[in-house]
């Protein structure tokens, strides 16, 4: 079966972009409508440094004044879609 994160990051988005660049996308949510971050690499888990990173992109483009508020609206909660990373904002 193939991963929709993934279809996602291939480029079938229909919902708003909020963001993408090489490694991240933020899109809102079919299911929910909140954004949606993903990384674009099919992975379970971040490293460290690309933590930090989606807290530096969370941070400029909701703007948020710091990144501990970013990392406070994350929710990280894995529903559905459990082999691909992915979290929500809540805004």
């Amino acid at each position: 079966m193939e991963c929709p994160l993934c279809k996602l990051a291939d480029g079938d988005v229909r919902t708003y972009k909020w963001f993408e660049d090489k490694k991240w996308m933020i899109v809102d949510c079919l299911s929910c409508g909140r954004p949606l971050i993903i990384i674009k690499k099919h992975k379970k888990s971040l490293s460290l440094s690309e933590q930090i990173h989606l807290l530096k992109l969370v941070k400029m483009v909701f703007g948020y004044q710091n990144i501990k508020i970013a990392s406070q609206h994350l929710d990280k909660t894995i529903r559905s879609i459990e082999e691909h990373w992915h979290a929500h904002v809540n805004r």
